[in-house]
């Protein structure tokens, strides 16, 4: 099973959330307009983006905890981060964070668990 999500991954959690909060916003509020929902707001993104919330965004510590919490609910095998919203440059920052410290914390946090990494390739 994979859970698939929007994020972004960046040294600071701080930053990073006000950073993604503006593509994130644009991009929920166009999706609303075209299936009828109503716009998103502040308080919703930051309980999404909260360690229980759906939005992977924050510095790969915190996006690492997220992903071990979800295998814990689901058993997901597989993690797709949509990265959105984003300049080109921004984009492959988060990509390298995911693969070079973001992966080996998942897996790490796996292994203290017993879990076979190679089975819950979550991080790969």
């Amino acid at each position: 099973m994979s859970i698939n999500g929007h994020g972004r991954i960046a040294e600071s959690s701080d930053i990073d959330a006000e950073q993604f909060h503006p593509g994130y916003d644009a991009s929920m509020r166009k999706l609303g307009r075209e299936r009828g929902w109503p716009a998103p707001t502040r308080e919703q993104y930051d309980l999404l983006r909260s360690p229980r919330g759906a939005l992977l965004v924050g510095n790969p510590e915190s996006v690492a905890k997220k992903i071990r919490f979800q295998y814990d609910i689901f058993r997901n095998t597989r993690y797709l981060i949509y990265l959105m919203g984003m300049p080109h440059d921004t984009v492959m920052r988060a990509i390298e964070l995911y693969g070079t410290r973001v992966a080996p914390l998942v897996r790490e946090g796996l292994r203290q668990r017993g879990v076979d990494s190679t089975a819950a390739a979550l991080a790969d």
